[in-house]
């Protein structure tokens, strides 16, 4: 689904660039600037924003969650 019409930015891109600037750091604050400059882009009329970042958090909640199923799975039962 296209996301930012100015950019023709899709949620998938966006998904992408998240687990790849996570992947780098873990800890950094992902804001629309830091995913729209990964992307080699730049935020035009900005509406799109709120949008970012309601996909940026789901995203980061599901990487989260995974990283929490795959600890339990491999922790050694004891």
């Amino acid at each position: 689904m296209i996301i930012c019409h100015c950019n023709v930015v899709t949620s998938q891109q966006i998904e992408s660039v998240v687990e790849t600037l996570l992947a780098d750091d873990p800890w950094q604050q992902l804001t629309p600037g830091v995913i729209f400059h990964a992307l080699g882009k730049q935020g035009q009329c900005c509406s799109c924003f709120p949008y970012v970042i309601k996909l940026t958090a789901a995203k980061v909640k599901n990487l989260q969650t995974q990283a929490v199923d795959q600890a339990q799975t491999s922790a050694p039962v004891g």
